[in-house]
This record gives C-alpha cells, sequence and structure tokens, in this order.
C-alpha cells in the first residue's frame, strides 16, 4: 500500500485474510474503497489485535451499501461484475457468448452421436 503512514493515532492496520497488507491512513480508506482496492471483507484495526471487517465497521459499512445499491442484479463487489456474469450465463459478454456456443456444440455432440 502506498500510503502508509508511521504509526499514529490517524492510521489502522489493514489485513486481507491473514495477509497484513500495511498501516493506512484513516482518510485514505473511502477512496480505496470506492476504488476497488479494499473489500467488504478486509479488516481493520488500531492495535493490530482486535480486527473488524470493513462492511461492519460503523465509519465504513455506509461505502459497501451504497456501491450495492448501484451494482447491477447479482453483481459481485469484489470483482466488479464479473464473476456473476460468468456464472449466470455472461449477459451480455462475450465470456457469455463463448459459453452458449459451447452449450451448444455439446448438445449437438451427443444428439448425433
Amino acid at each position: 500500500m502506498a500510503d502508509i503512514p508511521s504509526r499514529s493515532s490517524d492510521a489502522v492496520v489493514v489485513r486481507r485474510g491473514t495477509a497484513v497488507l500495511g498501516r493506512l491512513s484513516i482518510r485514505a480508506i473511502p477512496e480505496r474503497i470506492k476504488a476497488g482496492r479494499l473489500f467488504g471483507s478486509d479488516r481493520i484495526s488500531k492495535d493490530g489485535k482486535n480486527w473488524m471487517r470493513l462492511d461492519q465497521h460503523p465509519e465504513t459499512k455506509k461505502y459497501f451499501v451504497k456501491r450495492r445499491q448501484t451494482r447491477g442484479r447479482g453483481d459481485d463487489l469484489r470483482t466488479g461484475g464479473l464473476t456473476s456474469q460468468v456464472r449466470s450465463g455472461g449477459e451480455g459478454t462475450s465470456t457469455g457468448k463463448l459459453l452458449g456456443i459451447l452449450i451448444v456444440l455439446v448438445v449437438l455432440y451427443f444428439l448425433l452421436r
């Protein structure tokens, strides 16, 4: 993370899974969330011992609720919607079209055997 300040009351420790990403200024968190660089499942801590998910923290959960409301149906916040489009048949995507062609070819293969 680029904006890692020294230990101060203005910084929190950010963790993704078991990996500690580093210290980050509290003021930088909303912009990182909006840019898709921090996720709701990421955790923050002032002391490095007591952790809270960003999508559950009183000061940051509002950014995730807002994103969910503005996203399309079934979009995945972590992937910008790509995963959900592939899972749902890829409505309107080239991946979805390829998946549709593949399904037709498999059906034809079994019908013509």
